[in-house]
């Protein structure tokens, strides 16, 4: 008998996975693609803005790069995207922040940085 093998099935169980070892998070919008790729949305307003980002950081071992700058309501905000393979599934959690938040340097609880180059 041939298996089909669902592409969403693995990026489900980690989403499982990923919600139960870090039940205090940024509030997040979740969706698998058909590819399996697990995606999280995040309106950092709502979710403490760079620190959303910084916590997505830290948590995917990843370093954000920034998307692209949209205006919504009367803001301008920006899209920075974290990606990386956890539990060997592709994730990829896009945080919008006001483009007024501009750092240049995130530090992680391990004491390591790095630089978001931000567009004008």
């Amino acid at each position: 008998m041939n298996k089909i093998i669902d592409p969403q099935a693995g990026p489900a169980m980690a989403l499982v996975a990923f919600l139960n070892e870090h039940q205090v998070r940024p509030d997040t919008s979740w969706a698998i693609d058909e590819s399996g790729v697990l995606r999280g949305t995040v309106y950092g307003p709502l979710a403490g803005d760079m620190a959303a980002v910084e916590w997505f950081a830290e948590a995917l071992g990843c370093t954000p790069e920034l998307r692209h700058q949209y205006e919504y309501a009367g803001r301008k905000l920006q899209v920075l995207a974290l990606s990386a393979l956890w539990r060997d599934v592709p994730v990829l959690v896009e945080v919008s922040v006001p483009v007024v938040l501009q750092p240049t340097e995130i530090r992680l609880s391990d004491g390591s940085t790095f630089a978001i180059g931000v567009a004008a």
